[in-house]
């Protein structure tokens, strides 16, 4: 006899006539088990930046295990959504997982902001006698000579330049 709830159990009764009489055989049960609940593969596209591992495995209707972090220079990962534009759906482990999960989840990050500073260069212990801005992206002005100086290009439109005779070795404190 059938007595798991977890799926339909049928019990089918057949009868057999013989010279006209009929006579019922021992009943026999058939148990229909639900549907298979298997993984699924859900891709992990870091978005610019690189993740391992590339995928995680999911079970419908149960929740999302823990996400990997990617890593993208000069960004902060600020999560795992299921598209690319800022109206995506946030996803985090342990959130339930949809009957119909997204084949693909998204890094989203966030530009880290580049500040830019004023440097005094003093040469031979003395004042160059002109402040200027100081670029970290590309370089710095050249206060001293009048020689084609060159950019790095990082940085789009920089108007900053650095001259590549006059290079002073710095030290951050």
């Amino acid at each position: 006899m059938c007595t798991d709830t977890s799926c339909a159990c049928y019990r089918y009764v057949f009868f057999v006539t013989v010279n006209g009489k009929e006579y019922a055989a021992a009943p026999l049960y058939f148990t229909t088990l639900g549907p298979s609940i298997k993984p699924v593969s859900v891709l992990l596209n870091g978005n610019g930046g690189s993740v391992s591992p590339g995928f995680i495995s999911v079970t419908l209707e149960k929740t999302y295990p823990a996400l990997p972090t990617p890593v993208r220079e000069g960004y902060t990962f600020t999560g795992w959504y299921t598209g690319t534009s800022s109206s995506a759906q946030r996803v985090s482990a342990g959130d339930a997982v949809p009957a119909t999960p997204p084949s693909s989840l998204y890094a989203h990050c966030e530009k880290i902001p580049v500040a830019d500073y004023t440097v005094t260069l003093h040469v031979y212990n003395g004042p160059i006698g002109t402040n200027f801005p100081f670029c970290w992206e590309c370089a710095l002005a050249c206060p001293i000579c009048s020689l084609p100086s060159f950019c790095c290009g990082r940085r789009p439109n920089c108007p900053l330049l650095w001259c590549s005779r006059c290079t002073t070795p710095a030290r951050w404190r």
